[in-house]
């Protein structure tokens, strides 16, 4: 139902892109004070997960991207204009710019609420400090 649905959708981010989640995209939402979410969706290319942490000005967002897949993976700015994301403690985005190469990731570009990054199959830790 629409509880479900928010759950997966709205809170982990998980939105389908393409049939079967070929493509897929992670655009999680931060509300209210909520500090946490977690889902999985088992697809026909194997599960994906997205489980966030959000406190004292910093965000956490793990995602595995099953094979043959590719994910838009959107980090949400909250508020500041010029993030710091790291993935897998390598700064990826600094300043309005990207800084670092990760395998796995293939682009990166700034939008006005977030910093997304372009992903193949694979585990991801991203981290967005103040």
């Amino acid at each position: 139902g629409s509880v479900q649905k928010f759950f997966f959708r709205d809170l982990a981010g998980i939105r389908r892109g393409s049939p079967g989640y070929a493509t897929f995209a992670v655009e999680p939402q931060v509300v209210g004070g909520l500090t946490h979410a977690r889902a999985e969706v088992s697809t026909i290319r194997g599960a994906i997960s997205a489980g966030w942490r959000h406190d004292d000005g910093t965000f956490e967002l793990d995602v595995a991207v099953p094979p043959n897949t590719r994910a838009s993976i959107r980090i949400p700015k909250l508020g500041e204009a010029h993030p710091m994301v790291s993935e897998g403690g390598v700064t990826m985005w600094n300043r309005g710019e990207p800084t670092g190469s990760r395998p796995g990731i293939t682009a990166a570009r700034q939008e006005a609420e977030a910093v997304v990054f372009d992903v193949g199959s694979g585990d991801y830790s991203f981290v967005k400090g103040t």
